[in-house]
């Protein structure tokens, strides 16, 4: 069962038909999703992880977007504190139908509303031994979320400045019903954020291209979890010279303030990339990165998501790691695709790991069928784990 589920979470596919005679398409997608949490009240500790597979549809025609998704839950801890302890077990089938519109070209609007239901099970240390029993309760869950996305200022052709706000409100309850061991419980937590992403494109006059930008987010958490305004500022900065087959940029992110004290972030990354050849698939290409921290780019997306503010140990951090990966591309296939044999490396403290894979992609301007093929072999050495072997294959498929 492990094993299938780590292969669900790792696995994503999207699928969209033909436009119809109204001029719209039907999409069918699935992908899964992995978090961590941990929490603390009354002298308890709480600690897991929760994975979620998730299945949609939707149908959209003109400026506008309906759909829905099934999503399945599955969680597992452990909570411990005042002389108690043990296992805690959930699962939750939830229901979210969504929509977006476009009110007109620089105006975005999405919502979406939410509804599951499921169990939670806690069985105490030792229950079998002490005569304790094996606690179980329903649980229902609800959801309700409004966004916006304007872009304010918008850059003339490929130079200029771009001002993009984005703002959204959430509402979740969480609540279990009551049984003889244990007493019902209810809680809420609620969100509103608001984000500035600003970039200005400029080209230089002995070719190349700079571009410097600048994310503000804002957030104020209420409710059951962590509490409080939160602030946030990113920013970054690229130069690319397409003749010289050159790119570099860096970027960073950090938590200025959060009223929460025990929440805090921040991110940097450096990178250098070489392809003589940018607009084509054939030749060498070398890329090189330095990661510190969390994510330390992604737009004000990233400077909102769930994940942005997170407890110290929590998230998708690391100590400092330096990735690398070279490829190399070949006609194939009598000229219409182009194969990428790929080799990749990473080291970081404690952990390091090399990928060799290999790449298919549609050779430009051959027309006929556009697919493209991914697979690449993994491994990853860790000082305090055993070995882990990996192979990922991806891939699409357009007509």
């Amino acid at each position: 069962a492990a094993v299938a589920r780590g292969l669900l979470l790792a696995s994503a596919f999207t699928s969209t038909g033909e436009r119809d005679e109204r001029g719209g398409s039907l999409a069918f997608w699935g992908r899964g999703a992995h978090s961590r949490f941990n929490g603390a009240a009354a002298g308890l500790k709480l600690g897991g992880e929760v994975a979620t597979a998730m299945l949609g549809a939707d149908y959209a025609r003109g400026n506008w977007l309906a759909g829905a998704a099934l999503t399945q839950s599955w969680g597992d801890g452990d909570f411990h504190g005042a002389g108690v302890g043990g296992e805690v077990e959930s699962t939750l089938t939830a229901v979210i139908p969504y929509g977006s519109a476009r009110l007109n070209k620089h105006l975005n609007i999405w919502g979406a509303v939410g509804y599951g239901a499921g169990a939670v099970v806690l069985e105490p240390a030792r229950h079998a031994e002490a005569g304790l029993p094996v606690l179980e309760a329903d649980i229902d869950w609800r959801m309700a979320s409004l966004g916006l996305r304007n872009r304010l200022l918008e850059p003339s052709g490929d130079r200029g400045p771009e001002l993009v706000l984005v703002t959204d409100a959430l509402w979740v309850r969480t609540a279990s019903d009551g049984t003889r061991e244990l007493a019902s419980s209810a809680a809420v937590v609620t969100r509103l954020r608001l984000g500035l992403e600003s970039s200005w494109r400029v080209r230089l006059e002995r070719g190349g291209q700079l571009a410097p930008k600048l994310e503000i987010g804002a957030r104020r958490d209420g409710g059951g979890a962590e509490t409080g305004f939160g602030l946030e500022v990113g920013g970054g900065l690229a130069w690319s010279h397409p003749a010289l087959g050159l790119g570099m940029d860096v970027l960073a992110r950090a938590l200025v303030t959060h009223g929460d004290d025990a929440v805090g972030d921040r991110g940097f990354s450096a990178g250098i990339a070489f392809d003589p050849t940018p607009d084509s698939e054939l030749g060498p290409s070398l890329t090189l990165r330095r990661a510190l921290g969390g994510p330390a780019g992604g737009g004000v997306e990233a400077l909102l998501s769930p994940e942005a503010f997170s407890a110290p140990g929590t998230g998708a951090k690391t100590d400092g790691r330096w990735t690398m990966e070279a490829a190399w591309g070949l006609r194939a296939f009598r000229g219409r695709f182009v194969g990428s044999p790929l080799l990749g490396y990473s080291d970081g403290v404690g952990a390091r790991g090399a990928s060799i894979g290999w790449r298919l992609v549609p050779a430009p301007g051959t027309g006929g069928l556009d697919f493209s093929l991914d697979v690449t072999a993994m491994r990853r050495e860790s000082l305090h784990s055993k070995s882990e072997h990996a192979v990922q294959v991806e891939f699409s498929a357009k007509w």
